[in-house]
């Protein structure tokens, strides 16, 4: 008999939880809110959000979420800026700070020290986020040759880095 009890209790116990665990999800804020950290709209995520009247340990989590991810936006965007003054003062220190180690991404790096950056104008693109990962177009412009470069940026443990470099026309 009171294994029967017991069986009664964690049964119901264990089906609240799962119903309470999907009506988490039923709110269509919060699914708007999910959608949009998940593909780095983060200003939609946070108006989103804000339209939940109910918080619950789910929205506490979503909102802590969208914070770090602005943080980390906003050091992208700054790392961007300071390779683009640094590449126009002809300094690759901080280029190679943030360039992931490997014989691709040197040989890159290597051919692109040979140019001189202090008369050419560099133009960044918009960011592009998916996941961990951000790229990035860098337009180099010196009279009438243009260079496009896409740059690829890896978020591994709080800090962003160049995974990739490739050329395009």
């Amino acid at each position: 008999m009171q294994k029967i009890i017991i069986l009664i209790i964690l049964s119901t116990l264990f089906s609240n939880c799962t119903i309470l665990e999907k009506n988490e999800f039923k709110n269509p804020y919060y699914k708007k809110a999910k959608f949009c950290y998940d593909n780095w709209d983060l200003e939609n995520a946070k108006l989103e959000l804000e339209k939940i009247e109910i918080e619950n340990i789910y929205v506490k989590r979503l909102d802590k979420n969208i914070q770090k991810r602005i943080k980390e936006k906003i050091k992208l965007e700054e790392i961007v800026e300071e390779i683009k003054n640094e590449l126009n003062n002809n300094n690759f220190d901080k280029v190679n700070k943030y360039i992931k180690k490997g014989i691709v991404n040197n040989i890159k790096l290597k051919k692109i020290k040979e140019n001189d950056f202090t008369n050419i104008k560099i133009y960044s693109g918009k960011i592009k986020f998916n996941d961990n990962k951000a790229k990035l177009l860098l337009l180099f412009n010196y009279l009438e040759e243009t260079v496009y470069y896409e740059i690829g940026f890896e978020l591994n443990n709080k800090d962003w880095n160049i995974y990739n470099i490739k050329e395009r026309r």
